[in-house]
């Protein structure tokens, strides 16, 4: 991992470890830890990955829960619960993206167990002590100390063999991390450089990863980009774009990255003559004043679905959502209102480009 092997920092919450994932590593990291009895999370498609680094590392008797599910459902967290207290595991393991990230933090918020996070994708959760629930048709979301993971482990080659849509819409996701951190109504100087940086490194390191496949340090680009963004996102409150993807993803159950992919540029689009000081940093970055349709283009230019609609939404469904944000609205820089934030749905919806008209 030229300029990161071995490295390791202690960010406020977590330790962080860039390094490649082995026997050694893994010992080590649950001594620190002081776990003995680890149980690993994953979802069911990245168990079968899991199993085979367990495998490589000839590392026997470890216990595995492969049902972690998208938006970190209350029902699998109880199962998982089950597993745990009747096994006595004293530390959890997630293995994989924002679904295995989720269903630890739920697991440790409820018990107080250490956690260690081996992400596999670019989600960025495994740097917050932001949960994420859903139950009822409903998504909660808390922040606590006990939430964050104690050591994250990052190995590139995870990244480097995602499949390659996936990783476009998860990088998308992590963007708009570090965009909704610029107009925070909590942040500072130190994390909107921050979150600059993660911007340049995530634009640079996806289009390496569609354009170039298999190009040497592409996918570390982009990973450390979504490190970035996962640091901004645990440090200041996210706005109108997040609330939306909850409300969406709670609601209809769609899929989480391409969801936050499709709505980053409408949601820019939406606050950017509110938030246009804020902003303007990102504007200059980007070569083009219409943020919102700079931000579309290079998502499609990623393969990344076009619209609402592409993904599972019916545009019938656009009153409940606004009605949804009106009633518990997030901290924005631009008040809700509820024509324009029909007008934008509808425009998500069908697709069409987000020019500052809202």
């Amino acid at each position: 991992m030229q300029g990161l092997q071995g490295s390791m920092a202690q960010i406020p919450g977590s330790r962080v470890v860039f390094d490649r994932f082995d026997g050694y590593l893994l010992r080590r990291e649950l001594k620190h830890l002081g776990i003995s009895n680890p149980l690993f999370v994953a979802t069911a498609a990245q168990g079968e990955v899991l199993r085979h680094e367990l495998d490589r590392l000839d590392v026997s008797g470890m216990a595995l829960f492969c049902e972690a599910a998208m938006h970190t459902p209350v029902g699998v967290t109880e199962k998982c619960m089950t597993v745990v207290e009747e096994r006595s595991h004293d530390g959890v393991i997630a293995f994989g993206g924002g679904s295995a990230i989720g269903l630890a933090k739920a697991v440790a918020v409820r018990t107080e167990l250490p956690q260690i996070a081996i992400p596999t994708s670019f989600a960025g959760s495994e740097m917050t002590n932001i949960l994420g629930e859903t139950n009822d048709g409903g998504k909660t979301t808390r922040r606590s100390p006990s939430i964050q993971p104690e050591t994250v482990i990052y190995d590139d080659r995870f990244y480097e063999s995602m499949p390659l849509d996936f990783a476009m819409t998860s990088g998308l996701n992590a963007l708009a991390h570090s965009v909704e951190a610029l107009y925070a109504p909590d942040g500072l100087p130190a994390i909107h450089a921050i979150a600059l940086d993660s911007v340049r490194s995530l634009m640079k390191g996806l289009r390496g990863m569609r354009h170039s496949q298999g190009e040497s340090g592409a996918a570390r680009t982009a990973m450390i980009g979504a490190h970035l963004a996962g640091i901004v996102l645990g440090s200041v409150a996210m706005s109108l774009h997040h609330k939306i993807c909850h409300v969406l993803g709670g609601l209809f159950d769609l899929p989480h990255a391409p969801l936050h992919s499709v709505m980053l540029p409408y949601v820019v689009a939406y606050n950017q003559q509110a938030a246009e000081t804020q902003l303007s940093p990102l504007a200059d970055l980007l070569g083009d004043r219409e943020i919102g349709s700079r931000l579309r283009a290079f998502a499609l230019e990623l393969g990344a679905p076009p619209s609402l609609s592409a993904i599972g939404f019916d545009a019938i469904h656009i009153v409940q959502v606004v009605d949804a944000l009106v009633n518990n609205p997030y901290a924005n820089p631009r008040p809700l209102e509820q024509d324009a934030l029909a007008a934008m749905l509808q425009d998500a919806a069908v697709g069409a480009d987000p020019a500052s008209r809202y």
